[in-house]
């Protein structure tokens, strides 16, 4: 899933650190531009991120997975089949 729909181009002056990877040293200015930085709109560990939102809903007696994303975002459909199938089977 990407945002790059919402990506908002940084001024001249920020243009290199836009650029640079997304490290300790220029986190306060990502946070500040999250729009500016290409990086930032990229979400590539959603299937990390979402593992243990995922076992405590399964645990509370989740079952059902929904896809709601926002029209002009990317969603990735596979990945969340994936994420349904891991989650039916840790049963």
């Amino acid at each position: 899933m990407t945002f790059d729909c919402c990506y908002y181009p940084p001024p001249p002056p920020h243009e290199a650190i836009s650029k640079e990877p997304i490290m300790m040293k220029n986190l306060f200015w990502i946070r500040k531009n999250p729009y500016s930085h290409k990086e930032n709109l990229q979400l590539n560990q959603e299937t990390e991120a979402i593992k243990e939102e995922l076992l405590y809903f399964k645990a509370s007696g989740g079952g059902a997975l929904v896809e709601n994303t926002t029209t002009g975002i990317c969603r990735d459909v596979q990945t969340l089949k994936g994420s349904q199938r891991r989650l039916v089977s840790t049963s």
